[in-house]
């Protein structure tokens, strides 16, 4: 609630470090009325968000600073708070109404937010909204442990020289350039004719064939078991024996393996009906997609917060599409 009234309208983003205020200078910059302003920002400074001094003046705290300072935070605020939070009341509702549905338009953000689209179609009609997006998940991934370079600490890369890297759903190509600099921030010059771009559809036959690692990164916690095999199943064409499908995304720990924090994921299924899966999850999407698909296990690299998923392409193994006579 404090954090969607100071996201809301954008309290104290022009105030500066140090500076003092009232609680009628900041109502009438925003338009909002004096009680209104004092009771919500005594709300937020429970939450270490502003501070008020020994003559009743408000000032910054580091935290309500930084999410009047960086854009990155704020976006993410924005999207916890405005896209997340509503569907979070929905769930309980939709479980009843649609029990043990992979449909995106029978999810508790679509019923929240009164979709007659799935979620991102929505959000390519809305520009702003697919910026808060873009801007606040590339704000958690630029975080401890989302690095991409944890790829080759988990020793997944294939010992092949040369080899040839997938990204698929790769955006502006960050992944990629982290794996061949192998942590440098920006690719070198002698490396930049290796990384190429192509638009591709998730949901049809991947059109670079042969390659030697197929690569995800955040991609299939989004999507249902029914949506994550259709992913895989459009990359059987362009697979050659030995392939490797390598999924960078989260695995749900044992319990008590981690901190309760870490074992509450829920957003996934509120927002799209997708989910979270731990290890035996990811070795059944890989059977249902085709048993062609070798499940290898999950690791987690130290330090990231992101497990390496691991498959490999073997043809040879019996097709569940074929029927013997």
């Amino acid at each position: 609630m404090a954090l969607d009234f100071i996201y809301t309208h954008n309290i104290g983003y022009k105030l500066g470090w140090g500076v003092e205020t009232t609680y009628r200078e900041l109502a009438k910059a925003h338009e909002l009325d004096e009680e209104d302003v004092k009771r919500m920002l005594r709300l937020s400074m429970a939450f270490l968000l502003f501070d008020k001094t020994a003559d009743g003046m408000v000032v910054h705290t580091a935290p309500s600073f930084a999410l009047a300072t960086n854009t990155g935070l704020s976006a993410w605020i924005g999207l916890m708070t405005k896209e997340n939070w509503p569907p979070m009341l929905k769930i309980a509702e939709v479980l009843a109404k649609y029990p043990g549905s992979q449909e995106q338009l029978e999810s508790a953000y679509a019923m929240a937010h009164n979709l007659v689209e799935p979620p991102f179609k929505t959000w390519e009609k809305d520009p702003p909204r697919i910026k808060r997006f873009a801007e606040g998940v590339e704000y958690i991934h630029a975080g401890i442990g989302f690095q991409p370079l944890h790829v080759l600490q988990g020793n997944s890369a294939p010992d092949l020289e040369p080899s040839t890297f997938v990204d698929v759903g790769g955006s502006k190509g960050y992944n990629s350039a982290q794996t061949l600099a192998v942590g440098e921030q920006e690719l070198p010059d002698h490396l930049r004719d290796r990384v190429q771009f192509t638009v591709h559809n998730l949901w049809t036959e991947q059109p670079l064939k042969h390659a030697d690692v197929y690569f995800f990164r955040m991609i299939f916690h989004d999507w249902s078991d029914k949506y994550c095999a259709e992913i895989l199943r459009s990359l059987i064409p362009a697979l050659k024996k030995g392939a490797k499908i390598i999924i960078y995304d989260f695995c749900l720990p044992p319990k008590g393996a981690v901190s309760l924090y870490q074992e509450r994921w829920l957003s996934d299924e509120v927002f799209t009906n997708g989910k979270e899966r731990d290890t035996e999850n990811w070795a059944a999407l890989f059977g249902k997609a085709d048993n062609r698909f070798i499940f290898l296990g999950v690791r987690l690299p130290p330090g990231s917060k992101e497990a390496i998923v691991e498959a490999v392409w073997a043809p040879d193994a019996k097709d569940p599409s074929t029927t013997e006579t």
